[in-house]
């Protein structure tokens, strides 16, 4: 039987199947260990059943994309239900702290999920939102939609809910980390996002969200 381990699985981790995967940019080592048995004379006609461990390495270095804050690619509002209630559709992509976008398709490897915490219940009939679990950006590809509306066509103009949202990314046998952050308003006539509001004309495509919550250029 082969066992596999990483000397540093914060780096790089190893499955039961050898398989690696990446976690951070960084070098460790990469073990395969099996035992092995044999037989040795022992001087005379006789043989002597020996027992051994064999241990083979290879070292490991990683240049990996490690997920900083998000892009925001699109904003776009539209009334897919009735004609006073709105919908804000946003899509977002990973980038690291360079603002460099995830290099490549891989199903799998870039996961994401919502947290969403100081929440002002919902006003209006649709019930409160729920965050979305640990799961696959599109295409594996590093991008991702999020859809805010309040979701029915009754109740006052004004009513819905308000809440921190964070957007955070899944890393591999390790805790959630937050990509972006936004204080969001979500009415029936109005969805504000991290401070930008529906009812002004500019919106935040093209800028780029952070973990603190501020929006920048870059």
């Amino acid at each position: 039987m082969v066992t596999f381990r990483s000397e540093n699985s914060s780096v790089a981790t190893i499955d039961s199947s050898g398989v690696g995967t990446a976690v951070a940019e960084g070098t460790t080592n990469l073990h395969a260990s099996w035992e092995i048995q044999y037989l040795t004379l022992d001087g005379g006609d006789a043989c002597v059943p020996r027992h051994d461990t064999t241990d083979c390495s290879a070292s490991c270095e990683v240049s990996a994309f490690v997920p900083h804050h998000l892009k925001i690619l699109s904003d776009t509002v539209d009334y897919p239900n009735c004609q006073d209630t709105i919908r804000r559709n946003l899509r977002y992509q990973v980038v690291d702290v360079n603002s460099n976008p995830y290099p490549g398709q891989c199903l799998g490897c870039l996961k994401t999920k919502e947290k969403f915490t100081n929440m002002v219940n919902n006003t209006c009939a649709g019930g409160n939102p729920s965050p979305s679990g640990c799961s696959d950006t599109t295409g594996g590809d590093g991008r991702f939609p999020d859809t805010l509306t309040v979701g029915v066509c009754s109740g006052v103009a004004t009513c819905g809910f308000s809440m921190t949202q964070e957007y955070q990314w899944c890393p591999p046998g390790g805790s959630p980390v937050t990509l972006g952050k936004s204080q969001t308003t979500v009415r029936r006539n109005e969805v504000i996002v991290a401070g930008n509001s529906t009812n002004v004309p500019t919106n935040l495509a093209g800028k780029f969200l952070y973990p603190d919550g501020t929006v920048k250029d870059n």
